[in-house]
């Protein structure tokens, strides 16, 4: 595998949506990541991820390889609701399959560590679908706190 420059950097929502990565990672992650039926293929409402940027309830960070967008983390900070402290999720993470060895996803959630320490949170929420490579790496290198389900409605 060719060897790669790799940097993280927080983005703002335009980039993301503006990058002419998007489309391609998108899909990708849908095809890869969409467990669940009952949701349908991932369809990003840009004004609204826009509005809670605005609000500063969004973070998104963006992984690059040799200047192209390679991933993306977005990440949830909810203000004290039930705990004396906010708390941070990361709310979708992705990075493209060729590029995963390098270790760019460990970047992002590295990044996303640090974003949410100098947000104030304790640490991070995040989940991966089952049996993921992300949920096999989280399981060895993380705490296990909460497990997630589904109800249908």
């Amino acid at each position: 595998m060719d060897k790669h420059n790799y940097t993280v950097r927080r983005v703002s929502v335009a980039e993301l949506f503006g990058s002419q990565e998007r489309d391609r990672l998108l899909s990708a992650y849908a095809d890869e990541c969409q467990r669940n039926p009952a949701l349908g293929r991932p369809a990003p409402n840009r004004e609204l991820y826009e509005q809670m940027e605005r609000q500063g309830v969004l973070r998104c960070l963006g992984g690059y390889a040799d200047g192209d967008l390679i991933g993306y983390l977005t990440m949830l900070v909810t203000p004290p609701l039930r705990y004396s402290v906010p708390t941070a999720v990361v709310e979708g993470v992705y990075v493209d399959p060729l590029h995963r060895a390098g270790g760019p996803g460990m970047e992002l959630i590295r990044a996303a560590r640090e974003a949410a320490g100098a947000a104030g949170c304790p640490g991070l929420y995040i989940s991966a679908p089952v049996d993921s490579s992300l949920d096999r790496i989280a399981s060895r290198l993380y705490r296990h706190t909460n497990t997630t389900y589904w109800i249908d409605a």
